[in-house]
């Protein structure tokens, strides 16, 4: 049987003659479900005998959406989806999300070095933002200039330096939840912060949390790192020297 007949098939309205007994107040359209299909739910509740049309809005996108009577009946019977489940995100973001599974899958195994996903520790997370944004800061005139060096328990720090200025990359990590990210430039002489480079807040999610976290997560840093090359690729071009403004 072609999709296409399946799914005509699933959302045809009963017949009342096929309709078991047990089954009332059916509404017009439902789609019966099988029971047997289904996975044990250990409740005291009233079993689920049909399926109809659920409206809920996207908790990505806000986006209007239906879960439809056929797509329960797939979920709960072939998929064998919890009963207790239900839909709260649209098919495209759903997709979106799958697409970035598989990219974040990839690059785990790469190797790359902008990969979160294979990071267990700040530290190491630390470093692969390092790897991700130094050749921008050291293509303008940056040198290393050391990790860490006023000791914390709750920062980590990069420190770059020039004639002009100092670099800092540091990463909050409080408590067990990484809060944020942030490259700042200094003055020399003081260390008072001249600009804020870039920032991302982190507060929200852990290190630790479900996968899903770890995509956002990634979202934010891929965010975060573009902002630093942008700021530096102006920099290096630049016919002025902003610092001195």
């Amino acid at each position: 049987m072609t999709s296409r007949r399946r799914r005509k098939k699933e959302n045809a309205i009963q017949d009342p003659k096929t309709i078991p007994e047990g089954v009332v107040n059916m509404p017009e359209g439902a789609v019966l479900a099988d029971q047997s299909q289904q996975v044990p739910n250990n409740s005291y509740g009233p079993p689920i005998t049909y399926y109809v049309g659920i409206e809920f809005t996207c908790c990505d996108c806000k986006a209007e959406e239906t879960w439809t009577a056929a797509q329960q009946k797939w979920y709960y019977e072939v998929a064998k989806g919890s009963l207790y489940a239900t839909a709260i995100r649209c098919r495209p973001c759903r997709r979106n999300i799958r697409e970035e599974q598989e990219r974040l899958h990839e690059r785990s195994h790469s190797g790359s070095d902008g990969n979160l996903h294979s990071f267990n520790s700040p530290s190491r997370l630390l470093n692969g933002i390092r790897k991700a944004i130094e050749p921008s800061i050291l293509a303008s005139g940056f040198r290393f200039d050391g990790r860490n060096k006023q000791r914390s328990q709750i920062y980590l720090y990069l420190d770059y330096s020039r004639a002009d200025a100092l670099l800092r990359v540091c990463f909050d990590m409080r408590g067990s939840h990484s809060r944020g990210l942030t490259v700042e430039l200094l003055r020399q002489s003081d260390e008072e912060a001249i600009v804020t480079v870039a920032s991302v807040d982190v507060a929200d999610l852990a290190l630790f949390r479900p996968p899903n976290d770890r995509f956002v997560f990634q979202r934010r840093i891929d965010g975060f790192v573009k902002t630093v090359h942008h700021f530096f690729e102006a920099l290096a071009v630049a016919t002025a020297n902003p610092l001195d403004q």
